[in-house]
């Protein structure tokens, strides 16, 4: 085990999980050890520097939050009330939400307070705005916790956006994920659509509108992702 997921391990028991357990009342003993064992070291990493930098405000129930979310976030997923003691497992999708914050903030420039999970619309599980360009997303993304189910999501995204109209599918039907995406990448003009899974293998896409309704995502380079001051910005030149 790598050093950064020895810390990891030894963050959530000693502490994540105590004070997660704590205020909501459960043993401890109904923690599954093994889905730690899901965590790349990359991602524990990122995560823990995004609680221990307070990217993300710790609230006393034990979830997370940031000025700009419209939810705040849990590290932790509870299981039947049936069983005894109640099984909890850490859940994968937030740990790798928090290490992409902390990608965004220390690795490519952007301020704390422009970034969010769970942005507004809900559509997408990470955002990055502009400080005056008010709710408009420059960067939207969404976390996967395998390569495969990004495979998915990419299949259904781009066969929603090669037609400019579409029909949303019933209920049960797994391509709603991806056509809550499409549906708001047409209400809003961010340039940036990130996919991200776990460890860092992500794909980063320019979202280029067409005058007939069409989308076309064009990957680009992730050093793309990085934070520039918008041209509009006062202190622009």
């Amino acid at each position: 085990m790598t050093d950064s997921l020895s810390e990891f391990v030894s963050r959530v028991e000693t502490d994540l999980l105590p004070s997660y357990c704590r205020a909501k009342g459960y043993p401890e003993a109904g923690f599954k050890r093994e889905s730690l064992g899901k965590v790349t070291s990359a991602d524990a990493r990122n995560c823990l520097r995004a609680i221990d930098e307070a990217l993300l405000e710790r609230l006393p129930n034990q979830r997370f939050t940031m000025p700009r979310n419209t939810a705040t976030e849990i590290l932790f997923w509870e299981g039947s009330t049936q069983k005894v003691p109640r099984p909890i497992t850490l859940w994968l999708e937030p740990v790798i939400t928090f290490a992409a914050i902390a990608r965004l903030h220390f690795d490519f420039g952007w301020p704390k307070e422009l970034l969010a999970t769970q942005p507004k619309s809900w559509a997408f599980d990470i955002s990055a705005s502009f400080a005056d360009h008010g709710d408009r997303e420059h960067i939207v993304g969404e976390v996967k916790k395998s390569s495969k189910e990004i495979d998915v999501l990419l299949r259904d995204l781009n066969s929603f956006c090669s037609e400019p109209r579409n029909e949303e599918p019933p209920k049960g039907d797994p391509r709603r994920n991806a056509f809550k995406k499409w549906d708001r990448l047409r209400a809003i003009e961010a340039p940036i659509f990130w996919a991200i899974g776990p460890g860092s293998s992500d794909i980063v896409f320019n979202v280029d509108r067409q005058s007939d309704g069409r989308i076309i995502l064009r990957e680009i380079p992730v050093v793309e992702l990085r934070y520039r001051e918008p041209l509009s910005s006062s202190n622009s030149k």
